[in-house]
């Protein structure tokens, strides 16, 4: 029954069920009673952090109606503008956090090869634009979102930088350099279909890995102590093996100690046991700072004397912001049979849709610093090396280098005090630092200081593991 002084419900909004299921008054607000009804989830008495304000009866009555209503408490319902903005504010705190935690990890970031620098302004707009760069790069797609143009460049500057014949060579941008290793494999099994794959031990993971995505039989050889491949122990395989057919992966770079096979002790081994074969340089690591450093063309290059396709990093020597790289070949590879130029007007490769953005941005780094640039980069990045390396030694922590070109400083793994703080790779008790450009002396220093404050007492130069001296 509708007790005194209370309005029809169908005249007012302000009417609500009560907990009993009679009718009460909204009330005021600021009163005990609109404060429960605030409580309630009264609209017209919302609580002005959440949005409410006092309105007049019509337009509760025709504008309310269509607004999100509040959940009890007082508090907005999911979806609510009010709620959008509180997600958004929350959003921006996480990623301006985490960009906080990542620039303070830079400060002790030595033990890997990608490094860190300042996105090109000029770049920035494409960010917001969608770059796909569909299929074979030697055609483009009916669409024109795509960078194909300059990834062909970019195709033939390296490919100089690396010596290639006159003759174009093919290639494209990968997702990284283990993409590289998996596209240089399928194109030796289209040409050597049961060709076994001949790989140091000390060689990337991806190297097995990929062998057996492609269902090939994979041959780990033996390396020295610093992890060049041994030709010796290549040569007794490759003798042994029935095939008249051989794959062999080269290293430019080993993972560890930057450790780089000889190709031309690999080609020797090769002719001596009669085989033919395909020779695929994975040069993710040291690739394009090696080619900076040969006089002439680089022994693993592209050409007659050299491998027969070759695979980068983008993101470790130049410096792109994510993963990528670019993979090379001698010859353009046969038209796989399953390929269609109906989809988007462009042949299919390894690869349909591809990052159109990493081409763009290998392409402009290429260009911006030249070949000058990119030599100086990499003398900086071994002098840096050679100046980490003595004051290791100096503070009483052995360390060596695989070669003199090499910007990776090995040393044993120094104490757990330091590892929390320095992310470093450690292998069976080795551990390293790598001096790209992005590695100053003064960080080396900051390292080199905490590794002093951390030791026990110096070791002594001479034990065994600092010398090669027996095969691994």
């Amino acid at each position: 029954m509708e007790r005194h002084g209370d309005r029809p419900a169908h005249r007012t909004s302000r009417a609500r069920a009560g907990p009993s299921g009679g009718r009460r008054r909204a009330g005021r607000r600021g009163s005990p009673r609109g404060r429960r009804a605030a409580a309630r989830g009264d609209r017209r008495v919302r609580p002005v952090r959440y949005g409410g304000r006092h309105r007049g009866r019509y337009h509760d009555r025709h504008h309310d109606r269509h607004q999100p209503r509040a959940r009890a408490g007082g508090r907005p319902s999911v979806g609510s503008p009010v709620t959008t903005l509180s997600s958004r504010f929350r959003l921006a705190d996480t990623v301006a956090e985490r960009l906080l935690r990542l620039t303070a990890a830079e400060r002790h970031k030595v033990g890997f090869p990608g490094w860190s620098a300042a996105f090109p302004p000029p770049l920035v707009p494409f960010l917001s634009h969608e770059l796909n760069n569909y299929g074979d790069p030697g055609s483009d797609p009916v669409f024109p979102w795509h960078t194909k143009d300059l990834e062909r460049e970019l195709v033939d500057d390296l490919a100089g930088l690396f010596g290639a014949c006159p003759a174009r060579p093919w290639g494209h941008v990968t997702n990284g350099g283990s993409e590289g290793v998996l596209y240089g494999l399928w194109l030796a099994r289209t040409k050597h279909p049961r060709a076994k794959v001949y790989h140091s031990r000390t060689a990337h993971p991806c190297v097995a890995r990929n062998a057996g995505m492609l269902r090939m039989e994979n041959v780990a050889v033996a390396a020295d102590v610093r992890g060049e491949m041994s030709y010796t122990d290549l040569m007794r395989r490759l003798l042994a093996d029935p095939n008249p057919a051989a794959i062999v992966v080269a290293t430019i770079g080993t993972t560890l100690t930057e450790a780089v096979d000889d190709v031309r002790s690999i080609r020797a081994a090769l002719s001596a046991a009669g085989k033919r074969y395909h020779l695929h340089a994975d040069a993710a690591m040291s690739g394009i700072p090696l080619a900076l450093h040969a006089e002439g063309r680089p022994v693993f290059g592209l050409h007659a004397q050299g491998a027969d396709s070759l695979s980068i990093s983008g993101h470790k020597f130049l410096g792109a912001p994510f993963p990528c790289g670019v993979v090379l070949a001698r010859t353009r590879p046969a038209r796989h049979p399953g390929t269609s130029d109906l989809l988007c007007g462009a042949s299919d490769s390894f690869a349909s849709s591809r990052n159109g953005h990493a081409a763009l941005i290998l392409w402009y780094l290429l260009k911006e610093r030249g070949i000058s640039g990119l030599r100086e980069l990499a003398h900086a990045g071994r002098a840096t090396a050679e100046y980490a390396q003595r004051r290791l030694v100096s503070a009483g922590w052995p360390a060596w280098r695989a070669h003199r070109h090499a910007r990776t400083v090995v040393f044993p793994a120094p104490p757990r005090a330091v590892l929390e703080t320095w992310a470093l790779p450690v292998v069976r008790g080795v551990s390293h630092i790598v001096c790209t450009p992005g590695v100053s002396r003064s960080r080396v220093d900051r390292f080199v200081a905490a590794v002093g404050a951390a030791i026990p007492e110096p070791i002594k130069d001479g034990q065994p593991w600092t010398t090669p001296s027996r095969a691994v």
